[in-house]
C-alpha cells in the first residue's frame, strides 16, 4: 500500500511490516467461512484494511490516534469506513501515549518497560473509547484486535458481538507487555474459542474447534 499520509516524525519504513500483515491477514481469512464483514480495531496507518478490503464486502476501521492518517491512506476504497474513536468494555475517555520512535506501539496501558523506554517522556492524547458492541454490527466474519495491551477491554466490549456472529479472531498479545495474557486467553476460551495458528505474536482463534 502506498502510505499518502503519515505523522511528520514517522520515517519508519513497513515494507517489513505489510508482509507480515499480508501473512497473518492470509491465514486468517482462509478459515473464514463467508468474508461478508471485518472489523480491523488498531487501524494504525490503514495497512491492514487495505489488504483486507480485497477480500471482504465491507471493512470497518476503528483507529482512534492516527485517524486522519488513516482515513486518507483508505480513502480511495469504497468498502472500508474508518472511525475516529477507540474501541473498549464501555464508553468513556481513556489517554493514550504516544510511541513516536515506534507509532504502532502507541499504547492505553502503562508497563514499568514502557514507562523505562519511552512512556515516561511520551506525548498523549485524550480519545473516546465505545464497546464494540454498541454498533450492533452483523454478518461480521473476521475481527483483527491490535491495542497494545488493549486487548481484554477490548473483548469485553464485543462479546455480544462475538457470541452472535462467532467470526474468526486475530490477536496481537505481546506476553513481555501484557500482564493480562492467561486473563485473555481464558476469556476466549469461555466464549467457545481455541488457538488454530500462530505467527509471531499473532494468535488466530477459531470457535467450536
Amino acid at each position: 500500500m502506498e502510505i499518502k499520509s503519515r505523522p511528520e516524525y514517522d520515517n519508519r519504513s513497513y515494507d517489513k511490516l505489510q508482509v507480515e500483515i499480508k501473512t497473518i491477514a492470509k491465514r486468517a481469512i482462509e478459515r473464514c467461512n463467508k468474508t461478508r464483514v471485518a472489523i480491523d480495531i488498531g487501524g494504525h496507518l490503514g495497512f491492514a484494511s487495505n489488504y483486507y478490503s480485497k477480500h471482504f464486502e465491507k471493512v470497518h476501521t476503528f483507529e482512534p490516534l492516527f485517524y486522519k492518517h488513516t482515513k486518507i491512506n483508505l480513502d480511495h476504497l469504497d468498502n472500508v469506513e474508518v472511525y475516529s474513536h477507540g474501541l473498549g468494555k464501555e464508553e468513556k475517555i481513556e489517554r493514550i501515549w504516544i510511541a513516536q520512535h515506534n507509532i504502532g506501539g502507541s499504547s492505553m496501558v502503562s508497563h514499568p518497560l514502557r514507562e523505562r523506554k519511552w512512556m515516561h517522556k511520551a506525548q498523549h492524547k485524550d480519545v473516546k473509547v465505545l464497546p464494540l458492541d454498541s454498533f450492533n454490527f452483523t454478518n461480521v466474519d473476521f475481527i483483527k484486535i491490535d491495542v497494545e495491551s488493549y486487548e481484554y477491554e477490548v473483548l469485553k466490549g464485543a462479546e455480544n458481538t462475538i457470541k452472535m456472529n462467532k467470526p474468526i479472531i486475530a490477536i496481537e498479545i505481546l506476553k513481555t507487555y501484557q500482564p493480562n495474557y492467561k486473563k485473555i486467553v481464558k476469556y476466549i476460551h469461555k466464549l467457545g474459542y481455541k488457538a488454530d495458528s500462530k505467527f509471531n505474536d499473532d494468535i488466530i482463534f477459531k470457535y467450536g474447534i
